[in-house]
């Protein structure tokens, strides 16, 4: 089990106070006793929320996450054929400001649960050490998106939200995942972990996805970790399509 969190504050050059931004991380799993199916079951959940100097509070990402991951193996051989099906979606309701006719401005739902809901399964090969060091490929992947709040399409007067279209009830989108994690010494001070994946429509619905997210973390002490995080995403949905985030952050784990 793993959680973070990191509250920081930043001074502009004029001494002018802005936001604070506050983390959190938190990560769940399980591990089947290694037999010739072995299981991985994970929860998943992140919060980032923003305090404004003016005393205002918003969400600027929320994301819950449950996956499970079957690894098919013989005689307990490293290299294992893996299955592995993901649901996620966001917890609340996101407000997204809006310019009306008159110049005011005003909020809107613009996202909030199942909305967009997104499913995503893969097959591939997993090469695993006896250390725990593993290299995951999942090809092919496919990944369906959908919009279970239709109202959302008329309150931002779009057409397609998330690569679904109004008019349909879901999008398709195939491509390749790539997931690793690597310890030095085996299982000790130093960690490098890696979640990509692309995605690209199957059908005149959906939209390009990318991610690449590398994360490298130093056991402090028992139990507690500091992390580098490096996040590049792509949505051909929004804008800008590309965004890099990086984040510190102080970690516990117990396993």
């Amino acid at each position: 089990m793993e959680a973070s969190s990191l509250p920081i504050l930043f001074l502009s050059d004029n001494r002018d106070p802005l936001p604070a931004k506050f983390n959190e991380d938190f990560l769940l799993k399980w591990l089947s006793p290694a037999h010739i199916i072995q299981w991985t079951f994970q929860l998943e959940d992140q919060s980032n929320v923003v305090f404004f100097p003016d005393s205002m509070i918003e969400l600027s990402s929320d994301l819950s996450k449950l996956s499970a991951k079957a690894n098919l193996t013989r005689n307990r051989n490293r290299l294992s054929a893996l299955f592995e099906l993901s649901a996620e979606s966001s917890k609340f309701n996101k407000k997204t400001p809006r310019i009306e006719e008159n110049g005011s401005v005003s909020k809107v739902i613009s996202s909030g649960f199942m909305s967009p809901g997104i499913l995503r399964c893969q097959s591939g090969i997993s090469l695993k050490s006896e250390s725990g060091n593993y290299i995951d490929c999942g090809f092919p992947a496919a990944k369906i998106a959908w919009i279970s709040m239709k109202s959302i399409y008329e309150l931002n007067k779009l057409e397609e939200i998330a690569g679904v279209p109004k008019n349909k009830s879901h999008s398709f989108e195939g491509g390749f995942s790539l997931n690793s994690s690597f310890s030095y010494p085996e299982n000790k001070w130093w960690k490098l972990e890696n979640r990509s994946w692309l995605f690209y429509p199957l059908s005149k619905s959906g939209n390009s996805e990318a991610r690449v997210e590398t994360r490298i973390s130093m056991e402090i002490r028992k139990s507690l970790r500091a992390a580098l995080s490096n996040r590049y995403s792509y949505n051909a949905t929004r804008w800008p399509p590309g965004l890099w985030i990086t984040e510190m952050s102080i970690c516990w784990e117990k396993q």
